[in-house]
């Protein structure tokens, strides 16, 4: 098996943590048997040792006569320590040195009575080869007694401790990884099993889920996000299934009569006036077809959630006096008639070519499904703090639908696809689809907020 630079990343944390912590004890244990524990206690040593001293020269109650029993007291108080060498020097008050034991290298690099630590400190002074001597002093009956030993004891002990810390960070290295590499594939199994179970979703069947425990961690919140982006994924794959339905439905009836069409004119030989009306009605067909594509552009759009920026300054009663100019000749060809009513100058911010598809398709509608020979009028009015752009067109009750995504028929009957585009431009501009009767009238308009500032 390959291995997982993500195991391998998380190994060498624990490993430099594990390394670094092992690291910090262990300078720190060195740092006390050198300088808390051995240096200290050697000291302390010395001063015993000087002070045994003075307890046997007292001995010798009417004078002072240090003798090997004197130099055998301080062997005896330094060897817990076991120094390699020691040595000891008594001077009389007068800065004499009365007698003396121990190496002679030692005894001459112990300073005068003068320049004696006072009791209680240490003296250090250096020695050949490399060696350093340390001395401690006491007084007894006007005399100095001076106890001196090496340190080259407590060199070697450190030595030893550092040969030891050399060999052992490569172990506790080597160890550290190994041992977080086996850490990382248990720590790591649940992901493992995270990712079998979304290898197990197929693309086409989007129902499973992720599995979830009661008491939920990092890795339960995790799948649940990734189960949520499921939910979207899956809301989204059955809108795009919705849609493709709807675009085969809508397109479905205008397509068959354009080839219906082309296949009667070719049926046989024409006049040309037989050829001119054939290609009026296929003309029709494909421009049902070309409205029914923009909107199914629209409503992708929509169904796509897209809030387009909305920046222009509109001047709704200008787009409604050039909306229903265009409109006009399309409104003959549905045997209705265009006026306006009440066009009151107002503005808003929004979308101008969105307002301009949604009146279009108000006057589509009110052409399509009113009355022949009933006008269908336009107006622009306030109402408070909002602005009504509305149509109104004699016929029956238009009916309303529960979605957005429901349809009508194949003629594009008004509360289908031409409401669900109109709602969807209305409320990304803040405003509302608003629908009601009049009478015998319907009256479809938008509801929008005022530009304000």
């Amino acid at each position: 098996m390959a291995l997982s630079r993500f195991r391998l990343r998380l190994t060498a944390g624990f490993a430099v943590a594990f390394f670094v912590g092992t690291a910090i004890l262990e300078g720190a244990g060195y740092a006390y048997v050198t300088w808390t524990g051995s240096r200290y206690d050697f000291n302390e040593r010395l001063k015993e040792a000087a002070a045994g001293s003075r307890i046997a020269i007292r001995r010798e109650a009417s004078h002072i006569n240090v003798d090997s029993t004197v130099f055998d007291g301080v062997k005896q108080a330094l060897r817990d320590l076991a120094p390699s060498k020691v040595a000891f020097v008594v001077y009389d008050s007068s800065g004499a040195r009365l007698t003396m034991g121990g190496d002679s290298t030692m005894i001459a690099a112990i300073p005068g009575a003068d320049a004696l630590p006072d009791v209680g400190d240490i003296g250090t002074s250096s020695l050949p080869k490399g060696l350093d001597m340390r001395f401690a002093a006491d007084t007894v009956r006007g005399a100095h007694v001076v106890v001196a030993a090496t340190t080259d004891l407590l060199r070697r002990r450190q030595y030893k401790f550092r040969i030891r810390l050399a060999v052992m960070f490569p172990i506790v290295l080597i160890l550290a990884l190994a041992i977080g590499y086996s850490l990382t594939r248990f720590a790591l199994a649940p992901i493992d099993a995270l990712g079998r179970a979304a290898d197990a979703i197929a693309p086409g069947e989007l129902a499973g889920r992720l599995p979830l425990h009661r008491q939920r961690d990092e890795l339960d919140h995790l799948a649940l996000r990734f189960n949520r982006l499921l939910d979207r994924i899956q809301g989204l794959q059955e809108q795009s299934h919705r849609f493709l339905r709807e675009v085969a439905h809508q397109i479905r009836t205008p397509l068959t009569l354009v080839l219906g069409e082309a296949e009667l004119g070719l049926e046989r030989e024409r006049t040309p006036e037989e050829y001119v009306r054939v290609l009026r009605r296929v003309h029709a067909a494909a421009g049902q077809m070309t409205h029914r594509v923009q909107d199914l552009m629209l409503l992708a759009r929509m169904e796509a959630g897209e809030r387009p920026p909305l920046r222009d300054d509109v001047e709704l009663d200008a787009l409604a006096l050039e909306a229903t100019d265009m409109f006009r000749a399309r409104a003959r060809t549905l045997g209705q008639q265009l006026e306006l009513h009440e066009i009151m100058p107002c503005e808003v911010t929004g979308d101008e070519a969105l307002l301009r598809e949604a009146l279009l398709e108000l006057l589509e509608n009110a052409c399509r499904h009113g009355e022949p020979g009933a006008p269908v009028a336009v107006s622009v009015r306030r109402d408070g703090a909002s602005v009504l752009l509305e149509v109104r067109s004699t016929g029956e009750p238009i009916p309303t639908e529960p979605r957005l995504t429901d349809r009508a028929d194949d003629t594009g009957r008004t509360g289908g696809l031409g409401l669900s585009i109109m709602r969807w431009i209305a409320s990304i501009h803040g405003g509302e689809l608003v629908i009601r009767r009049v009478g015998r009238e319907n009256v479809v308009g938008l509801r929008l907020p005022t530009r304000t500032g």
